[in-house]
């Protein structure tokens, strides 16, 4: 096996998402995730491995992921999600990009048009997210450990969120050698 490259992205007017991802031969993984916008852009770079269960499926295991910020990249700690942060991968023969036809986008945007790869947090993952949200929402950080209560706050969720819920059925395309 030899390094696997893809990409997705969604581009409209007010903004867009990009992601680049790769599987090297060893089975490390980086995934860089950038989205611009209205909103305070945001850069990410996730760090980990991937671990196939079938020539079709596997986790990416997340290990570590940095943020762009202020200029300069910093740790995110992601370990106050409370959980390992796993993606389930599914590879599949190449298929098209389709938006629900009363999607604004069909307007105004334009994003990849094939994808042969299918990225989702595991349950778990999400259900940790919005476990968090309930207990920041609800004035409840007093219930958790001191060394991860330190890092809860909106602006983490934001961020969270967009590691979580943005990368929510993400597709992305083969790039390179053997798209």
């Amino acid at each position: 096996m030899s390094d696997e490259h893809y990409e997705h992205f969604v581009r409209a007017n007010a903004g867009g998402l990009d992601a680049k991802l790769t599987i090297r031969e060893d089975g490390s993984v980086e995934c860089v995730l950038h989205l611009g916008g209205m909103i305070k852009p945001s850069r990410y770079t996730l760090h980990g491995r991937y671990e196939p269960h079938t020539d079709t499926y596997g986790w990416l295991r997340v290990e570590r992921v940095t943020l762009y910020q202020d200029e300069a990249f910093i740790d995110f700690p992601i370990e106050a999600l409370g959980c390992e942060l796993i993606y389930e991968v599914i590879k599949l023969s190449r298929s098209p990009v389709l938006q629900h036809p009363g999607d604004v986008l069909w307007v105004s945007a334009h994003w990849n048009k094939y994808f042969d790869l299918l990225l989702f947090p595991i349950r778990h993952v999400i259900e940790c997210y919005e476990g968090l949200k309930y207990v920041l929402e609800n004035d409840e950080l007093d219930d958790l450990p001191p060394d991860l209560r330190q890092h809860i706050n909106a602006d983490f969720m934001r961020h969270l969120e967009d590691l979580v819920l943005r990368m929510d059925k993400m597709k992305f395309a083969r790039v390179g050698s053997g798209s």
